[in-house]
């Protein structure tokens, strides 16, 4: 048998034997801990290794950057769709011009405060309750414009 023979590629008692022997060979001329860096070379396991750690760094890289882009495309949607809540309750309430422009940047620019979907939904609601709009007809609003604002995005460069 000869002396590179690999346990893992020849299963017979004699291959395993020889690479043993390897190894022990192998241990008494290197440094401690480099006789397993050196055995694991010498099968080709080690260039494996590497090539394995570069393959799942990629693709960790590559979910951090699609979690970004989807993160971005998020909050651009959101803050459109409520751009357009807000200029249609603007309207609903007989805002107009300069009036109305506040109103809706006043629903963008809370959001951006950490406010949730619910909150804006609330603020939208208790001043549209007076005109007679509900809750779900101002919700089902909100789908629609962050649909709209998703296609937008979407077909944008």
């Amino acid at each position: 048998m000869a002396e590179t023979a690999s346990p893992v590629r020849e299963f017979g008692l004699e291959a395993l034997k020889d690479r043993i022997e390897q190894l022990e060979n192998a241990s008494r001329q290197t440094a401690p801990g480099q006789e397993l860096d050196n055995a694991i070379a010498g099968d080709g396991l080690l260039e494996d290794r590497d090539q394995v750690m570069t393959t799942f760094d990629e693709r960790e890289k590559a979910m951090e950057a699609k979690f970004a882009h989807d993160e971005e495309l998020r909050f651009k949607a959101m803050a459109r769709a409520n751009k357009l809540l807000g200029n249609w309750a603007a309207a609903q309430l007989g805002l107009v011009g300069e009036k109305a422009a506040s109103y809706a940047n006043q629903l963008v620019t809370a959001n951006l405060e950490n406010q949730t979907v619910d909150d804006t939904l609330r603020r939208v609601s208790s001043d549209l309750m007076p005109k007679g709009i509900s809750t779900s007809q101002i919700s089902e609003k909100m789908h629609e414009y962050v649909r709209f604002a998703l296609q937008q995005l979407e077909a944008e460069p």
